[in-house]
């Protein structure tokens, strides 16, 4: 793998009553922290060949904002990497991470 991207979701809303937090959606600062943060990408030439990303909401809702701004190459879910462990992701990484650039 040349590079390898690491990102955090953006800034969520807290669970309503009897929502799971897998199912806890960005707020309207997230929104806009995940479009700045494409932009950003963009401005630095920064594109994944590769994108791994969760199946939680708040995951997805920050690559459609990041994906509204810049390239985000080719896209694979997981549900496991909402709950993996620091030895999970690094599988994914080696699973994954072939010879061009990995955002997870």
């Amino acid at each position: 793998m040349s590079r390898l991207y690491l990102l955090r979701h953006a800034k969520a809303g807290w669970a309503l009553p009897g929502m799971r937090d897998f199912d806890r959606p960005l707020d309207a600062s997230g929104r806009a922290d995940a479009e700045k943060m494409g932009a950003a990408m963009r401005s630095r030439s920064y594109v994944p060949d590769l994108t791994l990303c969760s199946n939680a909401k708040r995951a997805k809702e920050t690559l459609e904002g990041l994906a509204g701004q810049t390239d985000t190459g080719k896209v694979l879910f997981f549900d496991t990497l909402y709950s993996e462990d620091a030895a999970g992701y690094l599988r994914l990484v080696r699973d994954h991470g072939g010879s061009g650039s990995l955002l997870v």
